[in-house]
């Protein structure tokens, strides 16, 4: 029996069209009808016993949106991308093309979040603002470039009610530019979007040396694009893009000086570095430890090269200890015991 590839890429190209369409009538039923969302709700009754709480309508609209983005995109690959597959296929072996793509993307989603959903104009000018924690930063931050110490009142009582040392000094050193404060969190979040195009060829290169080919470029790069976590870290302020950068960027270089049988003494000052990013990130840095010394076959210098390296987070818990009178940050005690 013979198959007409033709008829079945035919096939399935009006699947995913079908599928597209769904979602989007799914989503825009799920957004704009009444009678539908009571339908759901009932549902719901039923299924859990008793009646929902309100807030399920909120999660009802909440899905809606995604089901009608979603169908938006699913019905763009196949009205555009399935039928242009083998192009897009030669295109995707040019790391060059993903690279400008996945650049692209990152603009077109991240700027309008950062230029327009953080800000607002008060009294007659544009102010930026960041997340909760990134702004309990953005004061540390302030107070030192200040000259006030790393505290969060002017009274000078010391607690360290932060976990991102090396993004609260780079606040500090914003703080120190001639600014606006009305724009200082600006810097702060252009400085993601920054990061996060940064991170692209990072990832390019570490699945190159792991043999990945380029349906899997594509495809790692289209989720890290889209993540809305990342997303939403990176657009909010938060240190998540650094630490991001310098994990995978750890990580590629152990990965590859493992395989030219050439460790440096750099590659574990990046991993003790994503230590003074943020405190928890010690849990990265040891697993990078770990792998350093797995793969490594000159393992007495990766260990003297470990603790080298290792003077950094040292030398900032001594800080810590004389300048705070603690071992941990407030913040662990806080989410720890209460």
């Amino acid at each position: 029996m013979i198959i007409n590839q033709e008829f079945i890429n035919k096939k399935v190209r009006y699947f995913v069209l079908a599928a597209g369409m769904s979602l989007i009538v799914l989503g825009l039923l799920m957004l704009t009808s009444g009678w539908f969302n009571n339908l759901l709700l009932s549902l719901i009754s039923f299924w859990k016993g008793k009646p929902p709480a309100p807030h399920w309508l909120g999660k009802l609209h909440a899905i809606g949106t995604e089901a009608l983005l979603s169908g938006i995109v699913v019905v763009a690959i196949g009205w555009l991308i399935l039928p242009r597959w083998n192009l897009l296929v030669s295109l995707l072996h040019r790391d060059l093309v993903l690279l400008a793509t996945s650049v692209l993307a990152v603009v077109i989603l991240y700027l309008p979040v950062v230029l327009i959903g953080h800000s607002a104009i008060i009294a007659g000018e544009r102010y930026w603002w960041l997340g909760d924690d990134a702004m309990i930063a953005m004061r540390y931050g302030r107070n030192l470039a200040n000259g006030l110490g790393l505290v969060w009142n002017s009274s000078g009582e010391r607690v360290e009610g932060y976990t991102n040392f090396l993004w609260t000094i780079y606040m500090a050193f914003v703080h120190l530019l001639p600014v606006p404060a009305s724009k200082t969190s600006l810097v702060i979040l252009l400085t993601n979007i920054i990061l996060t195009i940064a991170t692209i060829p990072i990832v390019i290169r570490l699945i190159r040396v792991l043999n990945g080919g380029a349906l899997v470029t594509a495809a790692t790069l289209v989720a890290y694009v889209l993540n809305k976590n990342a997303m939403a870290w990176a657009t909010a302020g938060f240190e998540t893009m650094l630490l991001t950068l310098l994990f995978l960027l750890s990580t590629f270089r152990v990965i590859k000086e493992a395989q030219q049988g050439k460790p440096s003494l750099l590659t574990f000052v990046l991993i003790a570095v994503m230590c003074l990013v943020r405190a928890d990130a010690v849990i990265l840095s040891a697993l990078l430890y770990t792998l350093a010394v797995l793969l490594s076959k000159n393992r007495k210098l990766i260990v003297v090269y470990s603790a080298v390296s290792l003077t950094l987070p040292i030398a900032h818990e001594i800080f810590r200890v004389f300048y705070y009178g603690d071992v941990l940050p407030n913040t662990a005690y806080l989410k720890t015991f209460k």
